[in-house]
């Protein structure tokens, strides 16, 4: 008792608390947040742009960019979306796309925020956004 006693003060002196909960990034204050897991090609991505960028939550705003560029490839057949298939597997299905390389960069960027669970603030999203909603609004992502 008297060692972990002593563990415990130690820990304490050098600022760590083994009772604190692990904190997560915050998560967008979406109210349908399983549709946007389970089934986001099927998902009003919009309406959860809107929810995340009125809430300040940029990092899910770049969440919600990605999917809607996977989606807009997906309708126009550049890729074939599947749950299990991973960000790597989409820019090899698209790699002859004439956009690859803003999917690729875009790709990196949403990886590194989300994956890497970055908190980015107002100023860094707008400096990434356009490359989201320029691919999002090209007309060449159509064959």
């Amino acid at each position: 008792m008297i060692g972990a006693l002593l563990v415990y003060l130690i820990l304490r002196f050098f600022g760590v608390n083994i009772f604190k909960r692990n904190q997560k990034l915050p998560t967008a204050t979406i109210t349908d947040a399983n549709d946007l897991e389970e089934r986001p090609m099927e998902s009003d991505l919009e309406r959860f742009l809107r929810t995340a960028l009125e809430a300040g939550d940029y990092r899910t705003a770049i969440r919600i960019y990605y999917l809607m560029i996977l989606k807009n490839l997906q309708d126009n057949q550049w890729i074939t979306w599947r749950k299990n298939k991973t960000n790597y597997d989409y820019l090899l299905e698209s790699s002859e796309h004439p956009l690859y390389t803003s999917f690729r960069n875009n790709t990196r960027i949403f990886e590194y925020v989300w994956y890497g669970e970055q908190q980015i603030g107002k100023s860094q999203f707008d400096d990434v956004r356009s490359g989201f909603t320029e691919m999002i609004g090209n007309n060449s992502v159509r064959r």
